[in-house]
């Protein structure tokens, strides 16, 4: 699943830099090669020691200016591209190093044109892995292929229209999606500098007949309904990957053909919880006995959604927090994906002792909060407002940050009721010479 959704990402990537704005200056392009360094934070106290980490990127984007498209203007003329990248861990025979593709996009922040915030999604493959026998601490990377996420703050200390020096600071996520066990996932925390060089033709030169867009302030009725389908584990016992399906249905509203709002209900059912139940493992048959009247039921979720999305064209950014209604099964989940074995001295010599993961504050955090973060590709242009479209959209799943299952889905979006908001005199004329 992890590996499909990296050409799904390589496909946004390429249809993202196909998005031409009409005027763009004084530069249309920028590359910026940056060098990182730091640590890996150790998610357990046996993970593998290593020294200073050090990662080299190279940031390739493109400048929207003051004309098109809308959503750059709403956004405060946001830039986007895509980062290729490669990190050393500092420890190459146990922690290897990733090479990461990443589109992403960079906001100024406070108004600021020296300060930026850096937002990256995307994929990474790593040389070393868990393994059982050969490289058993290292529980944060199981699969070839994880998610990564990055998430800068950047600073200009000189600046130009050509060129920039930038210092930065951030983090750095790689995670599975809990599509193999163990996942607890490698996060590192860094520093950078980079030096941006911008290039392109000014597209300034205004023709004689142009007349400058008008911006108006618009809202816009929307109803979703979209199919997921995910694979996901569900402990290192129960270490196959195994389907999760989803239904979410979707009502809200579309500002400024920018910004997408949206109050949803989803529905999923899990084959993880369908078939420990009707395998009768252990903790049914000791606990939950009644899960057996009906397998089905038990191993559904549904709950409702608070969904954001950030239209860029063809291009949706989303990030959604859900609240579970219903997920019964989860406390088996959490009791198994959370079991460990410790060893006591006794007079008889070493025991091992096995327990089960608790059902603490913590769990009861998790089992009632859904996250998900991910992006979509637009078949038809959004800025445009098409009362029908459909898109494709590959997603990590998270019970309150933690992760639950990888997604990949099809949509469609129905849009109705648009209208113009604010006087006449509302109009927006962003081209300024």
């Amino acid at each position: 699943m992890v590996k499909k959704i990296t050409y799904f990402l390589f496909f946004v990537v390429t249809f993202a830099f196909g998005q031409e704005p009409d005027y763009v200056a004084p530069y249309a392009h920028f590359i910026t090669p940056e060098f990182l360094i730091g640590n890996p934070i150790a998610p357990t106290e046996y993970f593998p020691e290593a020294d200073l980490g050090k990662a080299y990127f190279i940031n390739i984007g493109r400048f929207y200016d003051k004309n098109d498209p809308e959503w750059a203007y709403r956004t405060g003329y946001a830039r986007t591209g895509v980062s290729l990248g490669v990190t050393n861990y500092g420890n190459m025979e146990d922690l290897g190093r990733s090479y990461t593709i990443m589109p992403f996009t960079e906001f100024n922040l406070l108004g600021s044109k020296r300060l930026k915030v850096y937002a990256g999604m995307g994929t990474s493959r790593f040389t070393e892995k868990y393994q059982k026998r050969l490289n058993p601490f290292n529980d944060a990377i199981t699969t070839d292929f994880v998610w990564s996420f990055k998430l800068f703050v950047h600073f200009s200390i000189v600046k130009s229209d050509s060129f920039a020096w930038n210092l930065g600071a951030g983090y750095f996520h790689h995670s599975n999606g809990h599509v193999k066990l163990p996942n607890l996932g490698l996060n590192s925390l860094l520093a950078s500098t980079s030096f941006e060089f911008n290039y392109g033709e000014s597209k300034r030169t205004i023709p004689e007949d142009y007349v400058p867009k008008k911006y108006k302030r618009t809202v816009q009725n929307y109803f979703q309904l979209r199919r997921g389908f995910g694979v996901n584990s569900l402990s290192e016992d129960f270490n196959q990957k195994k389907l999760v399906s989803t239904t979410h249905i979707t009502f809200g509203k579309i500002y400024n053909r920018t910004f997408k709002f949206g109050v949803g209900f989803y529905y999923r059912h899990y084959a993880h919880y369908y078939d420990y139940i009707v395998n009768n493992e252990d903790l049914i048959d000791e606990l939950y006995p009644y899960f057996l009247d009906d397998p089905k039921a038990y191993a559904k979720n549904y709950g409702f959604s608070f969904d954001t999305e950030i239209l860029m064209n063809h291009i949706g950014l989303e990030c959604n927090i859900g609240f579970n209604i219903y997920k019964p099964f989860y406390k088996v989940d959490r009791m198994v994906s959370g079991s460990y074995t410790y060893i006591v001295q006794t007079g008889n010599g070493p025991v091992a002792i096995f327990e089960y993961g608790k059902l603490d504050g913590e769990y009861e955090i998790k089992r009632s909060i859904s996250t998900r973060l991910g992006l979509k590709y637009y078949l038809l242009p959004t800025k445009e407002a098409p009362q029908h479209n459909i898109f494709f959209g590959a997603t990590i799943n998270s019970n309150a940050g933690q992760a639950d299952f990888s997604e990949f889905s099809l949509g469609y979006v129905y849009r109705y009721n648009f209208k113009e908001r604010g006087k006449k005199g509302d109009d927006l004329e962003p081209y300024t010479d």
